[in-house]
């Protein structure tokens, strides 16, 4: 009797000994991480995920300079979802603060996906005063990528002024007494420290180099932008194009382009940005952004289309795709104050693509009542984009949310073609 006494207290003690555990948490988490390299003075930053339906699961304010996790419980980890970021920023525009809300809107994100918020603005700007002397006419003066402020002339002693887009190095070319080719002189620059020079144009080498012709797609009054590329990173570029247009100046119309090099400086191939409309009266204009080892002889043209389909509303638009590309962007824009862009990236399909905005958040909608109405426009811009790197949509996705490189489009060969839907 005393030993099974005995061996029923053993048994109690040692079945006190052992933990039971608790059972294990099958449960999966959905998470995008969000990381926000904004300053509190550049932009107050946020981020909501949707469903299919447009149903807003979780948002989150982004603190200035910091990260957040945007979670889920979900049951399966095939589930996407709907993220959207918000950059909300303010600017003094002639003594009124201007608000700019920008919404952009990433179609089914893969768990895990992470999202960098940040301003890739790698160039610099470079105040250029220059005075000429040693010609007898002043002809024509080019500086790429300069804004002018004030043109050489007998009144102003032969003096230009202009603003400088660059990266460290910047040139000029000009036609002195009637001759056929250019002079040209280039400059390092460092920082934004104001240039000052006077050129004695009659000592000015000449600019030699072959001029290469290059074919466009298309008759129209194209925007351009031709650079050689100074580095392998392709970051440090010095613009072959022409001045910058002034807003609401003429904008002469043509097909092709000649560009010469500079041989002051090395080459590492060239990059090409050029958009245009298709013809008077068209729905389309033609996108590029392009690296190439060599000037080509023609631009690239979109071998995909997009075209109209059915009506469309503030919240929900429709497009016809055929062929084959990476990436489907529907912007729609409020340009009142303040100003509203909301940009939607999709994944494409042969056939009718249908996009429905998400739900605002209240929080976004107590603060901009025409965004919580989807008070746009009337028209829609709806982009396809091609990649000659790789059209897989999620592969096509990723430097957008990496927001690492500045010159990710022109790396990956990118073309794309824009409808606008009324």
């Amino acid at each position: 009797m005393r030993n099974t006494i005995m061996a029923a207290l053993g048994c109690l003690l040692l079945s006190s000994c052992i933990k039971t555990e608790p059972p294990a948490n099958t449960q999966l988490i959905y998470k995008i991480t969000v990381h926000n390299h904004f300053t509190p003075i550049q932009a107050k930053c946020a981020a909501f995920i949707a469903d299919a339906d447009g149903r807003v699961s979780v948002f989150r304010w982004i603190p200035a300079l910091d990260s957040v996790e945007l979670e889920i419980p979900i049951a399966s980890p095939s589930d996407r979802f709907d993220c959207t970021v918000v950059r909300i920023s303010t600017s003094l525009n002639q003594g009124q603060m201007d608000t700019s809300v920008l919404l952009q809107t990433y179609s089914r994100i893969r768990g895990g996906t992470e999202i960098h918020l940040r301003d890739n603005y790698y160039q610099q700007l470079t105040d250029v005063s220059l005075t000429f002397t040693g010609f007898n006419t002043f002809d024509t003066l080019v500086v790429p990528d300069g804004m002018s402020f004030e043109e050489p002339n007998a009144s102003n002693g032969y003096k230009a002024i202009y603003k400088v887009r660059n990266t460290g190095k910047l040139w000029v070319r000009l036609k002195i007494n009637g001759e056929n080719n250019w002079r040209y002189a280039s400059f390092e620059q460092s920082g934004t420290t104001p240039l000052v020079a006077t050129l004695n144009t009659a000592q000015l080498p000449v600019l030699n180099t072959p001029v290469h012709t290059i074919q466009f797609p298309f008759l129209s009054n194209w925007t351009y932008k031709v650079d050689q590329m100074l580095d392998p990173s392709g970051l440090q570029l010095l613009p072959l194009g022409e001045t910058i247009r002034v807003p609401g100046g003429l904008l002469p119309t043509w097909d092709k382009l000649g560009i010469q090099g500079v041989p002051d400086f090395p080459s590492n191939g060239y990059r090409i940005l050029a958009h245009g409309a298709q013809s008077a009266g068209s729905p389309y204009t033609y996108y590029t952004d392009a690296i190439y080892p060599e000037l080509p002889d023609a631009l690239p043209i979109p071998d995909f289309d997009l075209g109209q389909n059915g009506s469309n509303s503030n919240r929900i638009a429709s497009i016809q795709c055929s062929g084959v590309f990476g990436v489907l962007r529907f912007l729609r824009s409020n340009t009142g104050q303040p100003s509203i862009h909301w940009e939607a990236t999709v994944q494409p399909k042969t056939g009718p693509v249908t996009l429905t905005l998400p739900d605002v958040p209240t929080e976004l909608a107590a603060l901009f009542p025409d965004l919580a109405n989807y008070n746009f426009g009337p028209s829609i811009s709806v982009r396809g984009e091609s990649y000659s790197r790789s059209n897989a949509y999620e592969e096509a996705l990723l430097p957008m949310l990496l927001n690492n490189d500045p010159l990710w489009q022109a790396k990956a060969g990118y073309v794309g073609r824009e409808i606008i839907l009324q």
